[in-house]
């Protein structure tokens, strides 16, 4: 998950593919779960 923290502060790349990426099947499942773990949506830390 830090990985993916590192990812969307660091690069342009979309949501879709970094949680792709970071091991999770769907953006909505890697969505919920970032937000569970930092509080905030991954596309706010953009």
């Amino acid at each position: 998950m830090l990985l993916a923290m590192q990812l969307i502060k660091k690069s342009n790349l979309q949501i879709q593919i970094i949680a792709l990426a970071v091991g999770y099947e769907s953006a909505s499942k890697f969505t919920a779960a970032f937000k569970k773990r930092f509080g905030k949506q991954p596309s706010q830390f953009r």
